[in-house]
């Protein structure tokens, strides 16, 4: 299903291949993600506006009062929102609600281009033909005119007046929807015309204007022109950052950007005539523009103000009863649909960010958005990009599954900054770099940095059977070379050392279909990431930091990591991991230990010992006799298949059948201590759940799968050839054969304090 040969609906893909949650029975689930608090206030808050709003359904399935101006718009724009919400074009509210809009097709600007956001959203299948109708009502409706508003919008195209900021917005709006989510094709020259007019419309300070008298500028249409020049940039002038040796300059768009950093306010359109509206009268409209720009430009500030935290702890605070936000012009109707989505489309998932170093890190400024906008049409969903700074707060720098950096020169960075990196891709994520230009001093930089950062493991090309090259996303055209850096359990870095791929993915915005496209590789990759599951909610991550808050748990153990000759310690951070979600839940105190076998302090009762290993592994007799030693004296050993490793589970049963020849792997059953819970602090586990490894060797089962070897009349040895170790990480990658992250928690729980329970006893 998934070969280089057919491409199949990666929307499809995701709505069928979610894994279900674990089930246990007993005590509270332990967290094993988290969600910032301002994430669960926006959660609730576009549920209550999102059931407002259907409320305000009328029969015919339109939003509004009957005859009312802009009926038309008005139902798209709630439509819109509500897509973005997340409700089903298939619901019956939402099926009469695009109905209503069919039936009403509209020669209107605001109608028009909201009417083209809807049906842009929209399957393939459901739009029919009425995207293309509006695109070309919105074609033909630009002014063509010798003046100042030439490639401007008024209300209709018989309004002879001469256009204005507010209706251009909605009418290119409606055209890139078309575009980019409707793969419909546009003459150049309209872009062209389209940022004439608004490059001729701004004011001297940087904004705009409603109109092009150049009055005094407001943030609604300065983050509407600010969202419109990004929009024209990226079809126009994505060929200037061919030449890496000009820099890439948009004077207006610099002004713009500036214009709302220095005036930022998120709870009232600055610059809006005073006296003459009431206090907040379009605030909410002026959101979804911050949004816009927000999306487009990557920049999760603007200024010193973070766009979207503001903006959306403003909504949270001012939400009415009822869900609704209210517009003293516009009502409730259109105040909500703009505040949801603002908070809809904010807190989308961010697949990429882009790091901001101190050298040359942004020579293509559209690369990684021209990805997520080719993501958008394959997932049908709506997801972003971001920048990130190399010294932001790590929680930052984790908020997406890929952290991307590109250069055409060598770059540096500090000790602090290269464990930012080592940190980052530790706690599950994944670095991609990219050498630009004709000269390799970035690859041979970065491969140096990756060599001090993780000296155990050397770069190797991607093998041609690898997910990232045969995932679903067909990888013909592509004959550059893609290089990875593996644990061996997963790849922490994706390296592009040569063919510039940063300048194909920036001088190819407008490619949308997958066989035509240069984005297999990073879609491919998103693919291996997620192991197919929808990516998680900006605000919203897998990494547990440790509570300081909480107190110290009752119960304590220390745990014995076992070096060998192997690939010991793959993972290095999911025991940190597990000793932070352990010490949160108040199960225990967990710390670890990481010993040499034939180490002399090995005699300490440790309250269990760990062995993993990723790939093949050998004992000495000194090591086997050390190890035979702890465990005839009552220690206890868990041994890990990290990622499922069938060599390393062959490896440790050729090393049990030499020291113990006799002793013989017996399942542990159901009703095992382990698993019934039946000891100090233990819960029950009845079932699990396993990670979808395509091509498992593992049957379905919702039952643990762990071996156990009696020595001396007891169980003194465990035995997991499924993978423990990559999942305490927390990461979704595919690949791993083993326990889903939640449940590798929950086992992991039981079996350290089973142990520390039976050396106590």
């Amino acid at each position: 299903m998934f070969s280089r040969r057919r491409v199949v609906s990666l929307a499809l893909f995701l709505s069928l291949v979610v894994a279900p949650p674990p089930q246990s029975r007993g005590a509270e689930p332990i967290a094993i993600s988290t969600r910032s608090p301002l994430l669960v206030r926006v959660d609730r808050s576009i549920a209550s506006g999102v059931k407002y709003l259907l409320a305000q359904q009328s029969n015919d399935g339109s939003f509004g009062v009957k005859g009312e101006d802009h009926l038309t718009g008005k139902s798209a724009l709630v439509t819109l929102a509500l897509l973005s919400c997340g409700e089903s074009n298939q619901s019956p509210q939402m099926l009469k609600a695009i109905e209503f809009l069919r039936k009403n097709r509209s020669t209107r600007t605001y109608d028009a281009g909201l009417r083209a956001c809807v049906f842009a959203s929209l399957p393939d299948s459901a739009r029919g033909a009425e995207l293309k109708v509006d695109l070309n009502v919105l074609l033909n409706s630009i002014k063509n005119r010798s003046d100042d508003s030439d490639g401007m919008y008024s209300y209709d195209k018989g309004d002879a007046r001469g256009g204005d900021f507010s209706n251009s917005q909605y009418g290119v709006l409606g055209v890139w929807y078309a575009t980019s989510l409707g793969g419909l094709e546009v003459p150049e020259n309209y872009w062209r015309k389209v940022e004439g007019a608004w490059k001729r419309g701004q004011v001297p300070d940087g904004g705009w204007s409603y109109t092009q008298d150049r009055g005094t500028s407001r943030a609604s249409m300065t983050a509407a022109g600010a969202a419109t020049l990004y929009i024209t940039n990226d079809y126009l002038h994505a060929a200037d950052a061919r030449d890496l040796t000009i820099p890439v300059m948009n004077k207006e768009l610099d002004r713009a950007m500036a214009w709302l950093g220095e005036r930022f306010a998120v709870d009232r359109n600055v610059g809006l005539s005073g006296g003459r509206e009431p206090d907040g009268t379009w605030v909410y409209y002026t959101l979804f523009g911050y949004e816009r720009v927000g999306e487009a430009s990557g920049l999760t500030r603007f200024g010193e103000h973070n766009w979207f935290e503001e903006g959306a702890k403003q909504l949270v605070e001012t939400q009415a009863e009822n869900g609704s936000w209210s517009d003293p012009r516009d009502g409730s109707i259109v105040g909500t649909s703009y505040a949801l989505l603002f908070l809809s489309r904010g807190r989308s998932p961010v697949l990429v960010q882009k790091l901001q170093f101190n050298q040359r890190w942004n020579n293509r400024p559209r690369d990684a958005a021209n990805y997520v906008k080719f993501m958008r049409h394959a997932t049908e969903k709506h997801v972003n990009w971001q920048i990130v700074s190399i010294d932001a707060p790590p929680a930052e720098i984790r908020e997406a599954p890929i952290l991307y950096a590109a250069s055409d020169r060598a770059f540096e960075l500090n000790e602090e900054q290269k464990q930012k990196l080592a940190d980052y891709v530790n706690e599950g994520g994944t670095l991609v770099l990219v050498n630009e230009g004709e000269t390799d001093g970035f690859a041979r930089n970065a491969i140096a940095i990756c060599k001090q950062l993780w000296p155990a493991y050397s770069f190797r090309d991607i093998p041609e059977n690898h997910p990232i090259r045969t995932a679903n996303f067909p990888m013909a055209n592509w004959t550059s070379p893609i290089r990875g850096l593996s644990n061996g359990v997963r790849e922490m870095v994706i390296l592009f050392p040569s063919g510039d791929a940063s300048w194909r993915w920036q001088s190819s915005g407008g490619a949308i279909t997958a066989t035509l496209s240069p984005f297999a590789p990073l879609a491919n990759l998103f693919l291996y990431l997620t192991d197919k599951t929808p990516p998680r909610f900006k605000g919203e991550h897998t990494w547990i930091e440790r509570d300081a808050s909480v107190g110290d748990a009752p119960r304590a153990a220390t745990i014995a990591r076992l070096r060998h000759n192997g690939n010991w310690d793959p993972e290095p951070l999911g025991w940190k991991r597990l000793s932070n979600i352990l010490h949160n839940a108040q199960a225990m105190e967990l710390t670890t230990r990481a010993i040499d076998i034939d180490d002399a302090s090995f005699k300490t009762p440790f309250a269990l010992a760990h062995l993993a290993c990723a790939g093949t592994f050998t004992f000495t007799p000194a090591q086997q006799a050390s190890l035979k030693k702890y465990l005839d004296s009552g220690g206890l050993l868990l041994f890990d298949a990290a990622g499922g490793s069938s060599e390393a589970a062959l490896s440790f049963e050729a090393l049990m059948a030499q020291m113990y020849p006799d002793a013989k792997a017996q399942v542990i059953p159901p009703d095992h201590p382990i698993f019934a819970g039946k000891f100090d602090g233990g819960e029950s586990i009845e079932t699990v759940s396993y990670r979808r490894a395509p091509g498992s060797r593992l049957p379905p089962s919702k039952m643990p799968r762990l071996r156990g070897y009696t020595i001396g009349g007891k169980m003194r040895v465990i035995q997991s050839s499924e993978d423990i170790s990559a999942s305490l990480v927390g990461y979704t990658t595919a690949g791993v054969t083993g326990y889903s992250p939640s449940s590798a928690v929950e086992v992991m729980r039981n079996v350290i304090l089973w142990a520390r329970n039976a050396r106590q006893h």
